[in-house]
């Protein structure tokens, strides 16, 4: 099922699926990995020193060769934690480790140490448990999965890890996907987008990425897909220049409606004309959803008829339509502030013709069995009906 989804400055009319990014999407990143990565560093400076001060020297190192500032604990967003897996930032460790002490050890040797580091650091501190919730989101997460829109996750961690973290927070089986960095297509590969949608049965024209890293942009728009970002390690200036289709502050900014949602909210606009009033008449409708697109069109000649009579057939004719489709609400709009108010019984009708039109107007609204509003609009704002009114008389037939 699609859903309509909307942010800041643009919208998703028809989206069937949203692939989230986990941690600064919907976890709080430094909850998790700035501890890990601590763990790591002192875990591989316990291993190669006692003395204090080259503890103290090589922690720091780690922490710089994944992207971490020591004496800060600010997050670089080009740095390893944020656009690598674990195995990829064993790689920069090792790599530092062999460079500076290559005679001590071998590439090989570095690389068992930093491995063995992720397996402590994993004991220590498990990534599933150590989680925090960014406020909101996993209530914004069942709320999707409520309009039954499929939901993807992708993520730097581990598949495990992800089901676990999913599983805590009582929102797992709202996710159709979870992709972690040891599937075949990792983030950031756009194929892991593709991937996504192909196994899930989705075009990928209707799919939708939300991230919070210039990672996640970078996916989004290898499978040219739209993608919001949550500003967080990132700014909203960041992520723009990366090429975001918006930053909001939270997924409180999102909104979203399914389409059988959109559909029973409807906005019928009428009009009539005659040349000469009375002279050779038509009438034109429009029905529209709550997100102004088009259900139904219809125009047609009427015969020699007045410019009153022609608007209340256009509106009959209307409500005839909508009738048969049982809205759950209706707004109907008029450039006729005449009929407008006759509807509204701020007029009284006094012609014995239009009263006989007027009845069956009530008798159609009664018939709605909802709740509906008629208001008056600038003769601008119902040229769509007004259109279908002239295309009628100048073919003198039905058109739509």
């Amino acid at each position: 099922m699609s859903i309509d989804f909307k942010w800041p400055g643009g919208s998703h009319p028809n989206c069937e699926l949203i692939i989230f990014d986990k941690d600064g999407t919907l976890i709080d990143f430094k909850s998790v990995w700035l501890n890990m990565a601590a763990a790591r560093a002192q875990r591989l400076a316990d291993s190669l020193s006692s003395n204090s001060a080259e503890l103290f020297n090589w922690r720091n190192r780690f922490l710089r060769a994944l992207g971490i500032n020591p004496e800060t604990g600010d997050i670089s967003l080009d740095g390893p934690i944020v656009n690598l897996s674990f195995e990829s930032q064993s790689y920069c460790l090792a790599t530092l480790l062999h460079s500076l002490e290559p005679d001590l050890y071998t590439w090989k040797k570095a690389l068992e140490l930093t491995n063995e580091s992720i397996d402590w650091a994993l004991k220590q501190n498990d990534p599933a448990t150590m989680s925090s919730e960014i406020p909101g989101a996993f209530d914004f997460i069942k709320q999707l999965s409520k309009c039954s829109v499929k939901l993807a996750l992708i993520t730097s961690d581990s598949t495990e890890n992800a089901n676990k973290t999913l599983v805590r927070f009582g929102v797992r089986e709202c996710f159709q996907a979870v992709v972690g960095s040891d599937t075949q297509f990792p983030k950031p590969s756009s194929r892991a987008i593709i991937s996504v949608c192909k196994s899930l049965g989705v075009d990928i024209n209707r799919a939708i990425m939300i991230g919070d890293a210039p990672n996640d942009i970078k996916m989004a728009k290898g499978a040219n897909i739209p993608v919001i970002c949550v500003e967080g390690l990132a700014s909203r200036v960041e992520l723009l220049e990366h090429g975001a289709d918006a930053v909001v502050d939270s997924l409180d900014d999102l909104e979203f409606q399914s389409q059988k949602e959109v559909a029973k909210k409807l906005i019928l606009r009428t009009d009539g004309a005659s040349r000469g009033n009375p002279g050779q008449a038509s009438i034109g409708y429009v029905i529209s959803d709550s997100q102004e697109n088009s259900v139904h069109r219809y125009g047609r000649p009427i015969g020699s008829q007045t410019n009153n009579y022609a608007e209340y057939t256009a509106l009959i004719y209307g409500l005839e339509k909508v009738v048969s489709m049982q809205p759950e609400s209706l707004t109907i709009e008029l450039d006729s502030d005449l009929i407008v108010k006759q509807v509204q019984k701020k007029y009284r009708v006094k012609d014995q013709t239009l009263i006989q039109l007027y009845k069956k107007v009530e008798r159609l609204l009664l018939d709605l069995n909802c709740n509906w509003d008629i208001k008056h609009i600038p003769r601008a704002d119902n040229h769509e009906a007004d259109a279908l009114c002239n295309k009628a008389l100048n073919f003198n037939r039905e058109v739509n």
